[in-house]
């Protein structure tokens, strides 16, 4: 069961969210140096300067920048080290040594363990959705899945072979939420076939979050649905549709509104808990 740490809220700190406020704020410095330092390396070993990070506008949210590294090598024996560097929605994959770009989208979405990634793209005809999944490791093409209708991908599972797409997301930039709307469409894709495993309509306002180990997902209910102002986390049953409220370790329900908007989330690399500020 995939274990929902409450999000770290700034207002109403008790010793817990304090303590990952601090965490978060340190991997946060950390990470943005990091990365830092990973763009103007990769720079200068690279002069076409296709890695040249574009700059924000100043109205928009600034992104949390986060990274981590991977030195273990592929199965094969493969050298499979790498920097990963995300910003927001925008995925970087460097050689850990060279510090060379493997591949990078402005659109994708990790897998808890970190060894896939998957973008959504407009299709080249016009027309629907491209998935393209991304072994990180090589920084290779695994696939690439054609989607019938328009779809931005926002979760994918632990081992990265199911992706959660959903309608496009449009967000008000002044709240940071999902404009509103009455009911919410998700599909399930199967990332190795590429066929869709179940399709999903939902009552509210809702975007999927993560999937479990026990054939669910943890959801973001957006309230009220037609002009979004607090959320809530709830969980999904993939296979019957049901919706019900999340539970703490101790078996807890948490039925919390809760105000603000995502900034960042980390899932543990076995998916067992996601973390988000």
């Amino acid at each position: 069961m995939l274990v929902h740490q409450q999000r770290i809220r700034w207002r109403r700190p008790t010793t817990t969210t304090t303590t990952g406020v601090v965490i978060a704020l340190l991997m946060g410095v950390a990470s943005c140096s990091a990365a830092a330092e990973v763009q103007q390396r990769v720079a200068q070993a690279s002069p076409s300067g296709t890695t040249t990070a574009p700059v924000a506008d100043a109205s928009e949210r600034p992104a949390p920048t986060q990274m981590w590294i991977d030195m273990a090598a592929n199965a094969d024996g493969a050298d499979g080290n790498a920097v990963i560097v995300r910003t927001g929605t925008t995925v970087a994959v460097y050689d850990a040594i060279t510090l060379a770009e493997r591949w990078r989208s402005d659109a994708a979405v990790l897998s808890a363990d970190r060894r896939t990634a998957v973008a959504s793209t407009p299709a080249p005809a016009g027309r629907g959705t491209t998935l393209t999944v991304v072994d990180i490791r090589r920084g290779t093409v695994r696939r690439t899945i054609d989607l019938a209708q328009a779809r931005d991908v926002v979760a994918i599972s632990t081992t990265g072979t199911r992706a959660a797409v959903v309608d496009p997301l449009d967000v008000d930039p002044a709240t940071g939420m999902p404009l509103g709307r009455r009911s919410s469409s998700v599909d399930v894709i199967d990332l190795e076939s590429g066929a869709t495993v179940k399709t999903l309509t939902l009552d509210g306002n809702v975007v999927p979050e993560a999937f479990d180990a026990h054939g669910g997902m943890a959801i973001i209910e957006y309230v009220p649905a037609g002009k979004p102002e607090r959320y809530r986390v709830r969980a999904l049953e993939i296979a019957t549709g049901r919706v019900s409220n999340v539970l703490t370790r101790d078996k807890t329900e948490i039925v919390d509104e809760m105000q603000g908007y995502g900034r960042a989330a980390v899932a543990k690399t076995d998916g067992s808990a996601l973390f988000t500020l």
